[in-house]
């Protein structure tokens, strides 16, 4: 054409010759009827769908607001298309459900739900999940444990780890079981919960279940941290350990004697933590003193030189029997609540009497309305504790007695063991 032609290409999207734009294919991104560089499709579009992106033209512009150019308008890594048809996202925010994570990655990396901040519906956004806690988006308990990873996080357990403390409980049991599921000792006991549970069947939750006085874990070990032998203990099972102590010229009880006082604390109907009644008497040894005292009136005066100032590491786990010559009415003496007990070597029915002062040391105070009147350590309906026994008519435990040892263990003077 001459020099005043109108040249094809002169619009921005220009159309043929005297082109006003006003025609069909003259638009804003139209092009002339020939589909020139500038007025046709982009690469992959047409005239309609510039950015080939499945959405027409003017459908982005005045419907979705997106970029007709760009068939990613807010480049998050899917098509405006897909964001619209298939996911339901708005494809003009690279992050519709704001959890910090752009809606492509959630699609086609981690699976997750680009429409919700918290895809598996556990409590944890999914950027949380991934940046935080390493725990799987898509699976509201990634470990498997019955406990939502939201719960899990709350508490302070490892949404990651079944056992987060690896004690042998996972962290579901140790919520049956009232135990620190961050803790692999909950009681401090020296034995791990799942230990206690499963191999031992003592209690997780406090130092000493059966209430005999020992730690569990130095029942199950059969010492304590200092060394004292703790032999045949069981924390499930109450366990006495006695020392027999003679003065001179006293003749160390028959092997019948000591039998016959094992049995009888054997049968005490007192329910133990594993089931079985009765309670462990270990006559563990026997020695003799060479002085020859006399019990006169109260008892601490004995008790502070034969027991604490001669039982070293032994003080407080083991009892001690002192058999010596009572200068009174009664027979024996005994702590009430303690570890140390006298009883006269002559006595009738000695067995009995040993047995009486020992369960004057383990029950201490009666609660029972049962307990003599204005003496609170003897019972006066019957049985082991009575003011004075009977010999082959008290030798037994009231039940009232029974479920005082079995609720409130073995007494300790210095109060329940931590």
């Amino acid at each position: 054409g001459s020099d005043d032609d109108s040249s094809g290409d002169g619009g921005l999207f220009g159309g043929g010759d005297g082109d006003d734009g006003d025609d069909s294919d003259g638009g804003l991104f139209g092009g002339s009827d020939g589909g020139d560089a500038d007025g046709g499709a982009g690469p992959g579009g047409s005239s309609t769908d510039y950015d080939g992106d499945g959405l027409n033209n003017t459908v982005e512009l005045d419907e979705y607001g997106t970029d007709p150019t760009s068939a990613d308008t807010d480049r998050d890594g899917l098509r405006d298309d897909r964001e619209i048809e298939r996911h339901g996202t708005d494809p003009r925010d690279p992050d519709t459900d704001d959890d910090g994570i752009d809606d492509g990655p959630e699609v086609h990396e981690y699976g997750s739900d680009p429409t919700t901040p918290d895809t598996d519906d556990d409590g944890l956004p999914v950027e949380a999940e991934l940046s935080a806690h390493d725990t799987d988006p898509t699976d509201a308990d990634t470990d498997g444990d019955g406990i939502a990873d939201g719960v899990e996080v709350d508490r302070g357990t490892d949404p990651t780890s079944t056992d987060t403390d690896r004690d042998g409980l996972d962290d579901r049991r140790e919520r049956s079981q009232g135990t620190d599921p961050t803790a692999a000792d909950t009681d401090d006991d020296g034995l791990y919960d799942g230990t206690e549970v499963d191999q031992f069947g003592s209690d997780p939750t406090t130092v000493d279940t059966d209430g005999d006085r020992l730690h569990d874990g130095w029942e199950t070990s059969e010492r304590t941290p200092a060394g004292v032998a703790l032999p045949d203990a069981d924390p499930a099972r109450m366990d006495l350990y006695v020392q027999f102590v003679y003065g001179a010229g006293v003749e160390p009880r028959s092997d019948r004697f000591v039998s016959r006082t094992v049995d009888y604390w054997a049968e005490m109907p007192v329910e133990n933590p594993d089931g079985t009644t009765g309670i462990d008497l270990h006559v563990t040894s026997e020695e003799s003193i060479d002085a020859d005292p006399t019990l006169r009136g109260n008892i601490g005066r004995l008790a502070d030189r034969y027991y604490g100032s001669r039982l070293g590491d032994r003080v407080g786990i083991y009892h001690r029997v002192l058999f010596v010559d009572v200068a009174s009415d009664s027979v024996g003496r005994a702590t009430t609540p303690g570890w140390f007990s006298v009883v006269d070597p002559d006595a009738r029915g000695g067995e009995q009497v040993v047995v009486h002062e020992l369960l004057h040391n383990v029950v201490g105070t009666i609660d029972d309305s049962g307990r003599c009147p204005n003496d609170t350590a003897h019972y006066c309906r019957g049985g082991w504790l009575s003011p004075t026994i009977d010999i082959g008519s008290d030798e037994f435990l009231p039940t009232p007695l029974a479920d005082e040892i079995e609720r409130n263990g073995f007494e300790n003077p210095h109060g329940r063991l931590d």
